[in-house]
């Protein structure tokens, strides 16, 4: 059971529009409304603003639809409810707590079709649709939460009999659009956080490549150095003594020896591992490459 199943009737008992009690204002609008306008030429009555309830019936149950929405707009003090415009569409709705919710009547409809024959031309038809009404009714409420949405004409109620139903189904659909937006924002909260967290993760991997890269950097520094003093020494041997040599073989083996010890990352990485890495919010010592410098 969720927390809009559980949610108790009104305080107040649901206040009943007798036959002959006058229609509230906006019912009344509405029904005047409905009066003065003219059918489709499929048959159907429409009004939709912020003055007047929305509706799409026949002529024949205009009157009929007033009454129900103007019990239900007689019986909105007791969930401590009322009519307004909304603030996004051109019609009018129930306003509950602080939640607003549409409200529409129709009349349910079946629709048939006829194929007209193009009398001069084989392949040309038409369709044409007539509108049949059945003169049951439907009422329906909008608004984003998991509930209850419609009631209609039954074979055991009609809509007159569910106002009871209808009111408390307001005051439902009011929690539930706050418990939704609650469930939302958590659900919201929590995609920000796992997407925090890949982030995150993603971050780390970049580092730990950056990482990688400046170590194969490093070593490769430091192989470089080694295969470079190995050949200078290899050399050596070959040469012999170096008092025998000519000044500028000994500057070409001098300069060879000190272009490996420069190459040779060793003495800085050995400093920096001694002192500390500073300067990185990592959450590792990666440290960069000594051949950045």
């Amino acid at each position: 059971m969720t927390t809009t199943d559980a949610v108790a009737r009104p305080a107040e008992p649901i206040p009943v529009l007798l036959p002959d009690d006058a229609l509230p204002p906006v019912a009344s609008a509405t029904l005047e409304r409905l009066r003065k306008t003219k059918p489709s030429t499929d048959g159907f009555v429409r009004c939709e603003s912020p003055r007047v309830f929305t509706c799409e019936l026949s002529t024949a149950t205009i009157e009929r639809a007033s009454r129900i929405l103007g019990a239900i707009e007689h019986a909105l003090p007791a969930i401590g409810g009322r009519l307004k415009k909304s603030d996004k569409t051109p019609c009018i709705g129930i306003l509950v707590g602080d939640e607003w919710i549409g409200i529409s009547i129709a009349e349910d409809y079946r629709r048939t079709e006829t194929v007209l024959q193009d009398p001069k031309i084989a392949w040309l038809k038409q369709r044409e649709y007539s509108y049949h009404f059945t003169g049951a009714l439907r009422l329906t409420i909008a608004a984003e939460f998991n509930g209850r949405k419609s009631w209609g004409d039954g074979k055991q109620a009609r809509l007159e009999e569910k106002i009871d139903s209808i009111v408390t189904g307001l005051l439902v659909a009011s929690t539930g659009i706050v418990e939704l937006r609650r469930e939302r924002e958590e659900q919201r909260r929590q995609w920000q956080e796992e997407a925090r967290i890949a982030e995150l993760a993603r971050e780390r991997q970049r580092r730990r490549q950056h990482f990688l890269d400046n170590l194969h950097a490093e070593a490769n520094s430091w192989s470089t150095h080694r295969e470079i003093q190995k050949y200078v020494d290899h050399l050596r041997q070959h040469l012999g003594s170096a008092d025998a040599l000519p000044p500028a073989c000994l500057e070409w083996i001098e300069l060879a020896e000190e272009l490996a010890k420069a190459v040779d990352p060793t003495p800085k990485r050995l400093q920096l591992l001694r002192e500390g890495i500073t300067g990185y919010n990592y959450d590792m010592p990666f440290g960069r490459s000594v051949g950045d410098d």
